[in-house]
């Protein structure tokens, strides 16, 4: 509308019309904007699209009716956390004031020029999560622990596979003998399950895991665990000799005896295990682990 006024003197002179005032009358409620959408460069973790993030006060965008106030509401708490002006283009953007740690809610609302305002928006829902999360206990499979025992990491298994149990969807990093560059990455399932599996050279390794949790948050590394590839066959056992208990008669060298069960002796890598054979039957007569010098004794069958 154009609006100007006249004066009338009591002698009924009309003056000029005055200069025009423009006014715009509305009264119509302006579209709900856009959904908001938190900023790819305020999404962290291993995903820019899943909402997840550790950014406390993150950076949300959309679009609603050019010039219009855009009042961003967190509607988990009916708190205002951010205002801003829409654009020509009726593009927005808002760094909400700090969020708490959990799942949050957040819609729009659009106050145009002449102070109508839109519906909400339709919301959209945001994680917050800071806390990193614990660090990983690190193990490795029964499966891949070769040789007389399954728990004492010594394996002839060049491609061991690791295990644990850490944040359900979280990315775990397998590193070796202190490296920066992780050896093997897995991603833990529904359950937080993971299992990793690299090629290890022959020796002694240590090896640590860190996890990374959906929204970007590292754990501290985990304690090490040593982890030793031994592929090399065992040297040769020396040659059984019979004891001298056991070697009856006029000489105690003859390995001539009437024992039955004769005791024999001798030496080999330490901590390996000794199979006696019978090399006339074929059979294994007796068995025993060589001490830490190497020693053995068995008494045969």
């Amino acid at each position: 509308h154009q609006l100007s006024a006249t004066a009338t003197d009591s002698k009924n002179n009309v003056s000029l019309p005055s200069a025009a005032l423009s006014v715009t009358i509305d009264t119509k409620a302006p579209a709900a904007p856009g959904m908001p959408d938190l900023i790819a460069a305020n999404d962290s973790g291993s995903s820019n699209t899943d909402n997840i993030t550790n950014v406390s006060a993150p950076t949300f965008s959309g679009t609603a009716e050019a010039k219009a106030q855009i009042n961003l509401f967190d509607s988990t708490t009916n708190a205002l956390v951010g205002s801003a002006i829409a654009n020509s283009k009726g593009a927005w953007s808002i760094t909400s004031t700090t969020l708490a740690e959990g799942k949050h809610a957040l819609n729009a609302v659009a106050t145009d020029v002449a102070g109508n305002n839109s519906p909400f928006s339709t919301p959209l829902v945001v994680t917050i999560d800071t806390t990193a999360p614990a660090a990983p206990v690190l193990a490795m499979l029964a499966s891949s622990d070769s040789g007389r025992s399954n728990s004492d990491n010594i394996t002839n298994v060049v491609t061991p596979i690791f295990s644990g149990v850490t944040e359900a969807g979280a990315t775990v990093a397998l590193y070796a003998d202190n490296n920066t560059s992780p050896v093997a990455t897995a991603i833990a399932n529904g359950k937080g399950e993971w299992i990793a599996t690299t090629k290890l050279a022959e020796g002694l390794h240590s090896l640590t895991a860190k996890v990374t949790d959906s929204a970007g948050n590292v754990s501290a590394i985990s304690a090490p665990l040593s982890v030793n590839i031994d592929t090399t066959a065992a040297l040769a056992p020396s040659t059984p000799d019979l004891i001298d208990t056991s070697d009856t008669g006029s000489s105690n060298t003859d390995n001539i005896t009437n024992v039955t069960t004769p005791t024999f002796s001798g030496k080999a890598e330490a901590g390996a295990s000794i199979a006696l054979l019978d090399n006339v039957s074929h059979l294994v007569v007796g068995k025993a682990t060589a001490n830490s010098l190497g020693e053995w004794a068995i008494t045969s069958s």
